[in-house]
């Protein structure tokens, strides 16, 4: 193992620092445009085309390197000997045996048998002008079509479908390049997106709107009947968030609702029970409790905690009580 300054060089790098989702899009687009060019293939081309491709896929490539070849093509031949290239007219899927090699997946059509066709064989090993022979196979098998032109809208389809996986890739190996580089996030809070946290924690149940985000945060639906913790700075909306969750929960049917209001400093405000019944009340005593001094349980200093060390405020709604 090689050594940079006194220490072993790790050959294999693991995790591989490389774009693993661009490459796996490639791959995939690969394989997809194989997909669609064996569909075509298969359910496109004719008897004759699928015979004779590759010998026309092998002439074309050929034909840049050197000037003739030899191939062995598809003959037919009458009762008196006469020999003649087949045509898509004159054969059809199936199977004719040969005397010393692999049996043709081809048969003599219907109407080649009324013309006194009585033969179809593999050529011997015959040298051709590849120039010639690629003319002869575009023009008289293939329509005019180049190998290309044959399979163009299944390298149409595979380029869509790179393309189409390549905005998820790159933003997967864009995020997984920062979690190598700068690491991640085991422990504590992480900022997330209304979408991401809904679907975290699978949130179905009550929303709220959240500033500049179009999707609601929302709480699991089983969820709807425990404790809600609201956290937040001086003026960050933690009673407009109380004010919106009470005529959301007042008409699904909880049955009794407690706030608890706990200050930034000094002890904790008495729990005040409000009725299920008076969901205008619970706005009017929040109102009252978040615009008086004295409803944070020191009445002492008010408004004073802005100047003070910056803590979190916590609210919190208690719900589904047993009763007693």
């Amino acid at each position: 193992m090689p050594e940079t300054n006194g220490r072993r060089k790790e050959t294999i790098i693991w995790p591989p620092h490389k774009p693993i989702y661009t490459f796996g899009a490639a791959f995939l687009a690969v394989i997809l445009t194989g997909l669609f060019v064996y569909l075509r293939f298969a359910f496109v081309l004719t008897p004759l085309q699928q015979f004779d491709l590759p010998i026309y896929i092998k002439a074309a490539i050929v034909e840049s390197i050197r000037r003739s070849g030899k191939y062995q093509l598809l003959l037919m031949a009458d009762k008196k000997g006469h020999a003649l290239y087949a045509r898509d007219v004159d054969v059809a899927a199936g199977s004719t045996p040969q005397a010393s090699a692999q049996p043709i997946p081809l048969v003599l059509s219907d109407s080649a048998r009324q013309s006194g066709i009585i033969h179809l064989y593999r050529s011997v090993p015959t040298v051709y002008q590849n120039s010639s022979l690629v003319g002869y196979f575009r023009q008289q098998v293939y329509d005019g079509a180049t190998i290309v032109g044959l399979f163009q809208w299944p390298l149409i389809f595979g380029v869509i479908a790179l393309i189409a996986q390549l905005p998820i890739s790159i933003r997967k190996d864009i995020r997984r390049r920062k979690e190598m580089k700068y690491g991640r996030r085991l422990k504590g809070p992480v900022f997330v997106t209304p979408k991401q946290f809904n679907k975290a924690i699978q949130g179905t149940g009550i929303g709220l709107k959240v500033h500049h985000c179009r999707e609601m945060l929302r709480v699991p639906l089983r969820a709807e009947d425990q404790h809600f913790e609201i956290i937040g700075d001086t003026g960050s909306g933690k009673s407009i968030t109380i004010f919106s969750y009470g005529p959301i929960l007042f008409p699904s049917g909880i049955p009794k609702l407690f706030c608890c209001f706990l200050p930034r400093r000094g002890s904790f405000s008495r729990c005040r029970r409000l009725p299920i019944s008076a969901p205008r009340r619970l706005n009017s005593v929040l109102r009252r409790r978040s615009t008086s001094p004295a409803s944070s349980g020191c009445p002492e200093r008010g408004d004073e905690f802005h100047s003070g060390r910056r803590k979190v405020a916590h609210h919190s709604i208690c719900t589904q009580q047993t009763g007693h």
